[in-house]
């Protein structure tokens, strides 16, 4: 009988509902059952939160939050208590050494953000299937080489980050997260882009850094939402020719990949408002670069550069324009700076 009346009053306390947790409060006192396990829960996860013991009375307030971050202390097991939190929306929980997380499911259905950086998991725990309500998932900078496929399980997920962790290949049950718009792949081991990518067609912002491509698939292009995508530090040779059809890229980086200077057909992405092409090869800018007028970052860096064409005193919505590490020829500089007054010539 106590067991089932000590059940009762925790469900009634991590109901989230201040009714329901004043009553639980009251069956405690009035029936004498023992809670001292809870109370320890919640004592130390408001320690780890706060970073002090508290009351009961403040330990009480952590059964309505919303939120919770506990960063950077070192934490190698979560105290349960974090698991039944009704009204937990927002978890943070960077920073730590966690290499698993407490069972998660029914207790935390209104759960839409989950940020697990910089910890020491090297597989995703399986309790994440249960948060069917998750729109923000985190993972950078975890010992992870692979993903599980029912990622693509989760039906709300908007935002989805993995970082400088080890990973090889997108598993291809994410294809069905297609409501996706957000994706960092940065600092991996991709090799290639899987065929099914057309599969996220809400996509609007990619990023693939510092990784092993050295092409695209055709499906690729089918991604007409895209306006934000990340290249950089692969091991592209050329860039594919059906690249002309992105025609809502405003942020393109193709940065320290090895085109030989062969970026002429980026001059037809007209929307661009920001352009990375830092150690690519260049020896001059090509002229179909005269279409994009709506540049306001363009970076150069470290190329062959000498001397830029004239029509690159008309590109008045510049703000930043960097030409570090070309060897450019005596006073182009001074002249840019003097024709283009409102922009940061480096």
């Amino acid at each position: 009988m106590k067991n089932s009346e000590r059940e009762k009053i925790i469900a009634l306390l991590l109901s989230g509902d201040q009714t329901n947790i004043e009553l639980g409060l009251t069956l405690e006192k009035s029936q004498a059952v023992d809670l001292s396990e809870f109370w320890e829960e919640l004592s130390e996860l408001y320690r780890l939160m706060y970073k002090k013991k508290g009351s009961r009375k403040t330990w009480l307030r952590l059964l309505t939050i919303d939120r919770v971050e506990i960063n950077n202390q070192k934490v190698n097991k979560l105290p349960t208590a974090i698991v039944n939190l009704a009204n937990l929306e927002r978890l943070n929980l960077d920073g730590n050494l966690l290499h698993s997380l407490p069972e998660m499911g029914l207790s935390n259905q209104k759960l839409w953000a989950l940020s697990l950086a910089r910890n020491r998991l090297e597989w995703l725990p399986e309790s994440i299937r249960q948060l069917t309500k998750l729109k923000y998932l985190c993972l950078n900078q975890n010992p992870l080489t692979s993903l599980p496929d029912w990622l693509g399980e989760l039906p709300e997920l908007h935002r989805f980050s993995a970082y400088n962790c080890r990973i090889e290949s997108i598993p291809e049950g994410m294809r069905h997260a297609k409501m996706l718009d957000w994706v960092v792949f940065n600092h991996n081991k991709l090799q290639a882009i899987p065929d099914w990518i057309s599969d996220w067609y809400n996509l609007k912002e990619l990023c693939l850094g510092w990784n092993q491509i050295s092409d695209l698939p055709n499906s690729f292009f089918k991604l007409k939402k895209m306006n934000r995508l990340l290249l950089c530090h692969n091991k592209f040779k050329k860039i594919p020719p059906r690249f002309i059809e992105m025609q809502a890229l405003n942020d393109l980086d193709f940065g320290y990949n090895d085109l030989s200077g062969n970026v002429s057909m980026i001059g037809y992405l007209t929307n661009l408002e920001r352009l990375d092409l830092e150690r690519v090869g260049l020896t001059q800018l090509p002229t179909d670069f005269n279409r994009l007028y709506r540049l306001r970052y363009l970076n150069l860096a470290n190329n062959g550069i000498k001397d830029l064409p004239d029509w690159i005193f008309d590109f008045k919505a510049l703000v930043d324009l960097n030409l570090m590490g070309n060897p450019l020829k005596r006073g182009l500089k001074a002249e840019l700076k003097r024709q283009l007054p409102n922009c940061k010539v480096s």
